[in-house]
């Protein structure tokens, strides 16, 4: 069809095809946003599902009675022999396709084609562009001085004193293990390995009363959120009913729930209990206004609401599994660095995020090949220098490269990972590429659709782009789907409000904002004050900022304000506001003793 490489099913991970999974992604959402799919529900939904499971390595199970069973809706007993819907809404797809690449997408370098005679989707490149790079891996690009530049950011940062990797931090160990670990392709970890400090969920058949539609919506419901809960990393399906201690390897949590309706409301309560000792350890409860919706449209919806609820970052599972101390039950596996990883998240706490470096370091060894850790990895690079200012151009340009290549990797390894796409999407935006980003995030949101981890992440992105309208809705979901939300998802609230000269709530969502060794939400805070005409409670909250941090101004507020991801018109604005309150005034010299201080991470902490 199409000159040059050729991609089935089976060939993702070969390097002579240059195509990787990121990019088959993109090229798969910038197909169903076009025009050409307006309204083409069905199409679009064929297409992401055959897609999708051939990047998964289910290419044998892309056959019409699957897509007739999962993507159309139809009964067990579908006959492909005797239905031809599959046949025909295929040959829909192909035209729609070839329309596609004939007007606007004639000039995309990566074409996705459903060859006649079955449904398995091929990939094949165009045009190979000079500076592509096989396998979506980024070299150095002829920087120089790369592994020095690691050394200093990571001796900035983490100047610990520690004698884990030669006394380097993990952004100075970049050089000396993990650009080798992004490129050795070592022998594949076994799911009973790598799974055996993730906790299990056993879910049984939801309950109803006798009413007709309430228990025509919990028939099955407990599958469809079984389905749900597979494609989150941290969380694995358990198929026994052996009991066992729910915070110890190889045990379970069981998921369970009752189907109410009343009123033209169907309400869904969930409950984790924990099987040794017969208590209650978590519930929740979910709600949906029917409007004349088929059943199964209902039970998609409400599965992966339950899905988020419970398994997403600071759902349920998270909340039963771990107390606010280490859990020692866990020891150190990747399931604990995710814990500490989105507690300083969470937080903003350098302490945790210290301990997220050391748990990865850890782990990063013993696992090189592993999505999670790579991803976690990505995040904790980008956010030493977005969540915590004060690195130089070079710093940033260090730990950026190394982000890169950690969430590139992961996304290789693990395409349908949500953190895996968090991690690439965060590249995206901080290298200015909002569309790719964008991209990943709603693939990401196409698989566990509640996430508010993905939802706040797109927020940010179209926020970037000046979409505010769409970033105040995204995050407002967010915040709602978590029962103690990230100080993060304020921020970005708090931003829109700003953009959209609502300043009464951007103050109020700053406050709110625990960004607890973050400037970040106190520059909204400082600059909402001053449009409100609060002058003297603006300049007591400067002075503040000044005596804890290394500077304050409106230069340095601006930096940190387009580090962190916001566009450049929105930190400038909150920027100027900052320098007309300072005046002349030197507000850092509140603080002379800590003229040069960074936040560091020292051994005693």
């Amino acid at each position: 069809m199409q000159n040059g490489t050729s991609l089935r099913s089976g060939d993702m991970n070969d390097p002579k095809s240059g195509i990787t999974a990121a990019e088959v992604m993109l090229q798969l959402d910038r197909i169903v946003h076009n025009q050409q799919f307006e309204r083409a529900d069905r199409s679009k939904a064929i297409l992401s599902f055959v897609v999708a499971e051939m990047l998964a390595g289910r290419s044998d199970r892309i056959k019409a009675y699957t897509i007739a069973t999962l993507v159309l809706n139809r009964d067990a007993d579908f006959d492909p022999q005797v239905n031809p819907i599959v046949r025909m809404e295929a040959g829909q797809l192909r035209r729609r396709l070839d329309r596609y690449y004939a007007t606007d997408g004639a000039e995309d370098d990566l074409v996705i084609a459903v060859p006649k005679g079955g449904y398995v989707p091929s990939f094949s490149r165009r045009k190979l562009k000079s500076n592509d790079v096989p396998n979506g891996k980024m070299t150095p690009s002829g920087q120089p001085g790369v592994p020095a530049l690691w050394r200093r950011i990571g001796a900035r940062l983490f100047p610990d004193g520690s004698t884990r990797l030669a006394g380097i931090g993990i952004l100075a160990a970049v050089p000396a293990a993990v650009v080798a670990m992004l490129m050795i392709n070592g022998p594949a970890r076994t799911a009973e390995t790598w799974s055996s400090d993730i906790p299990r969920i056993l879910v049984v058949p939801f309950l109803s009363t006798d009413r007709t539609a309430e228990a025509d919506i919990a028939a099955g419901l407990h599958e469809e959120i079984k389905h749900y809960l597979l494609r989150y990393d941290m969380v694995q399906l358990a198929a026994d009913t052996q009991a066992g201690n729910s915070v110890q390897p190889g045990s379970y949590l069981v998921l369970s729930g009752t189907v109410r309706s009343s009123e033209g409301r169907t309400r869904v309560a969930i409950r984790l209990a924990n099987p040794v000792t017969d208590t209650l350890a978590w519930s929740d409860a979910i709600e949906h206004q029917e409007v004349g919706e088929p059943v199964f449209d209902i039970q998609h919806m409400l599965a992966a609401q339950v899905a988020a609820a419970a398994a997403a970052p600071y759902g349920g599972v998270s909340q039963v599994t771990f107390s606010p101390e280490l859990p020692a039950q866990l020891g150190n596996g990747v399931y604990t660095c995710r814990f500490f990883t989105f507690k300083y998240r969470l937080t903003t706490s350098l302490q945790a995020l210290r301990q997220a470096r050391d748990c990865l370091e850890r782990n990063r060894m013993e696992e090189p090949d592993r999505s999670e850790i790579l991803a976690l990895s990505s995040l904790v690079f980008l956010d030493a220098v977005k969540l915590f200012p004060g690195a130089t151009d070079e710093e940033k340009a260090a730990a950026l490269m190394a982000a890169r290549d950690a969430a590139r990797k992961a996304v290789d390894l693990a395409p349908r990972s949500p953190t895996a796409l968090q991690a690439l999407a965060a590249v995206d935006l901080f290298e200015g590429r909002l569309d790719e980003a964008a991209a990943l995030l709603r693939f990401g949101l196409s698989l566990t659709p509640e996430d508010p981890e993905l939802l706040a992440s797109l927020g940010l992105v179209l926020g970037a782009s000046g979409d505010w309208s769409q970033t105040a809705a995204l995050t407002e979901t967010a915040v709602t789907r978590t029962v103690l939300p990230p100080g993060w998802y304020k921020l970005v609230s708090a931003a829109s409000d700003y953009a959209r000269r609502n300043y009464e709530s951007a103050l109020r969502n700053a406050e709110r904002a625990d960004m607890r060794d973050s400037p970040l939400a106190k520059y909204f805070m400082v600059a909402a004050l001053t449009n409100l005409n609060r002058q003297d409670e603006a300049q007591h909250l400067a002075e503040q900022i000044a005596s804890g941090e290394r500077s304050f101004g409106g230069d340095a507020a601006a930096r940190d304000l387009k580090s962190f991801g916001f566009p450049a018109s929105l930190a400038s604005a909150v920027g100027d506001r900052i320098s007309k309150l300072i005046g002349q005034r030197d507000v850092s010299a509140l603080a002379p003793d800590r003229k040069a201080e960074q936040p560091r991470f020292t051994q005693s902490d």
